[in-house]
């Protein structure tokens, strides 16, 4: 009953802060399933820099915690209960538009019902998770919930390794329940991942059924669970999964601010969104910079230097709290020369960036994880290319800048994903055989995302492939 307590305090926390912060997408209960999605991610994300703030400037103290969470989500709430909802609720698609498909919506649950029986079992069998998370994750949480005064020591190089800079958002979120419940329980890292998981596919999912379909959506959302390299990244308790959930949020809240509804709080969303990745992993920084690079290409490009300041402004209101944190975590209790690969010598980084066979075989490791992709049984890339030659592609020009801004952001992070690996330090075959699967996991639900924008959807295919009669009774 604590654990549920611990994790219902953070998803009150998440869910507020969705409610107060978006507006409203639709009549009735269609804000809910994406306001709990946002809810798990952010609420999670909230409690751990609680708790690290908690432990800074209280000597290691974290004891407080729980309390302080629960009154900051009783301040939530009440907030959400006295306040008017604001913004206008966006005209809903009728149902002769959108249909819904029964038979699809049966497939998805039985995806969702495999993929989480297949977590719990990989849980059960590995209930440490794998290297990174029993040897990293989870022993910074052990650090932050029993250390006390002298918990900062897991920052040390001695102590730590080349991890030392990783940020804290995965540990504080397992010691915020280890807090709740008075000790330790292996139930907690893998609930956590459980949750992330599940959000990851409840924000696929309820984006793309408000940005294109109910059908889309369902689709997305049975690509991404019968993704096994998926399940086994959640079930393993890496902050990879997390990572991705911050991501796409981020994301969908842009796409959803220029599609559904011109509304400032997606601005501020996605900026928490992002500022809640850069507290995740170091790859998180550069999600900010990404993020704000292509929001400043796009707005500028369309309407003009004023309303790109304008919309920096609103996101930079989401984005500074966490990322104030996070930069005092890097420059006050880590150091910045813990990044391994901006604190080379010019000499190592020039020869690294200059030699072309690095190249080759960053290339080659990219194609094969590419050809894999999702661990499908089958190449998942041709599937997907017939389902698009099959639907054909999304042409409507409100969906234009929403394309554009995950299309873009999901291109710029592979690039830099690929230039990392180019001037790493460590050696190069070493690492990309020990994580580029993972890393390319943090942007597989975004690249179904991006490439369900701009498919188009089986209505419109069959809207315009098929007579008006046929049409009906195929719905």
């Amino acid at each position: 009953m604590s654990l549920l307590a611990a994790f219902l305090v953070s998803l009150m926390i998440g869910v507020s802060f969705a409610l107060l912060v978006c507006p409203r997408t639709g009549a009735g209960l269609a804000d809910l399933p994406l306001a709990l999605s946002l809810g798990i991610v952010s609420g999670l994300g909230f409690t751990s820099v609680l708790l690290f703030l908690l432990l800074a400037v209280g000597d290691g103290s974290g004891r407080a915690e729980p309390v302080s969470a629960a009154a900051l989500a009783t301040v939530l709430v009440g907030a959400v209960a006295v306040r008017k909802p604001f913004g206008r609720r966006p005209p809903q698609p009728s149902a002769a538009v959108f249909p819904r498909m029964r038979w699809l919506t049966a497939a998805f649950c039985l995806a969702a019902l495999a993929a989480a029986a297949g977590l719990v079992l990989l849980c059960l069998h590995s209930p440490h998770g794998q290297w990174d998370a029993w040897g990293h994750w989870n022993r910074r949480a052990l650090f932050m919930f029993r250390g006390g005064e002298h918990w900062k020591d897991v920052f040390s190089p001695d102590e730590a390794g080349y991890t030392t800079g990783y940020p804290m958002l995965l540990s504080g979120a397992i010691a915020h329940c280890w807090f709740f419940v008075g000790r330790v329980t292996l139930v907690a890292p893998s609930a956590v991942a459980f949750f992330f998981c599940f959000a990851v596919v409840g924000l696929l999912v309820s984006s793309l059924s408000l940005l294109r379909s109910p059908s889309q959506g369902l689709i997305a959302g049975i690509v991404l669970l019968c993704s096994p390299t998926f399940v086994a990244q959640a079930a393993s308790q890496y902050a990879d999964v997390p990572l991705a959930a911050f991501y796409l949020g981020a994301v969908l809240a842009l796409c959803l601010r220029d599609t559904v509804q011109r509304h400032r709080g997606w601005l501020v969303m996605s900026g928490m969104m992002a500022g809640m990745a850069a507290w995740t992993k170091p790859e998180g920084l550069m999600f900010v910079l990404v993020l704000v690079l292509v929001r400043c290409v796009q707005v500028g490009a369309s309407r003009g230097a004023k309303a790109c300041a304008r919309e920096l402004s609103a996101l930079a209101l989401g984005l500074l709290p966490v990322l104030t944190v996070r930069l005092y975590f890097e420059f006050h209790m880590v150091g910045a020369a813990s990044d391994l690969v901006l604190g080379q010598t010019p000499q190592a980084f020039l020869t690294r960036l200059l030699t072309a066979h690095r190249y080759l075989i960053i290339v080659k490791a990219f194609a094969e994880q590419f050809i894999g992709l999702g661990g499908w049984v089958v190449a998942l890339p041709p599937l997907l290319l017939m389902y698009m030659l099959l639907v054909g592609i999304n042409k409507a020009s409100k969906d234009r800048p929403a394309i554009y801004t995950a299309s873009l952001t999901l291109m710029l992070m592979t690039c830099g994903y690929f230039m990392v690996y180019v001037l790493t330090p460590h050696d190069l075959v070493w690492h990309l055989t020990s994580s580029l699967d993972r890393v390319l996991m943090q942007l597989w639900p975004l690249a179904i995302f991006t490439f369900f924008l701009l498919a188009r959807t089986p209505e419109e295919a069959a809207a315009e492939a098929l007579p008006a009669k046929t049409q009906t009774q195929w719905q």
